[in-house]
């Protein structure tokens, strides 16, 4: 996650207007976007839901909702920091395709272009104690090219509690 991306020319004069002090995520009780969100190491489940898995992060209180049966195509949807996802099973693998993501940067100093879209694939390891994630990116305003990153997480027995956020007082 923290590999350079190959930036376009306006991603990379981004940085120069980038405010970090006012675009920290850690601070305030707003989640972060896709795909940003992804990279949190909080406790994380899927619920199925008929017609959609929720996956649920500890981390904010995020529940992203990964349509199933959704003829629709993830770009034609309103925008919003988590976008539309519609899921499918290859196998064993759940692969997400999301897009129409409504938010300020790809990652932090990184700029999301309007057209950013994201596939997304679930995999768990033959003996159940992992969860592998890849995620291609493709964004033609920011990126030179598809960027593929890859993650695991590890099974545990812990539940997706509240994140209960409280700011601080002043």
């Amino acid at each position: 996650w923290r590999v350079p991306l190959p930036r376009t020319e306006v991603a990379r004069q981004a940085p120069a207007g980038f405010d970090a002090v006012k675009y920290n995520m850690s601070m305030g009780c707003a989640p972060k976007n896709m795909p940003f969100v992804m990279a949190a190491p909080s406790p994380t489940d899927f619920v199925e839901r008929g017609e959609s898995i929720l996956l649920r992060i500890e981390e904010f209180d995020v529940v992203r909702t990964i349509h199933m049966n959704s003829r629709e195509a993830p770009s034609a949807q309103p925008k919003t920091p988590l976008g539309y996802s519609v899921g499918r099973w290859e196998g064993d693998t759940l692969v997400v395709e999301t897009g129409s993501v409504g938010a300020e940067y790809l990652r932090p100093g990184v700029p999301l272009g309007p057209s950013a879209s994201f596939v997304e694939r679930f995999t768990p390891s033959a003996d159940g104690s992992r969860l592998h994630y890849t995620i291609v990116m493709t964004d033609s305003y920011s990126l030179t090219q598809p960027v593929e990153q890859k993650r695991s997480w590890v099974a545990i027995d812990e539940q997706v509690l509240p994140y209960n956020c409280t700011l601080p007082q002043r």
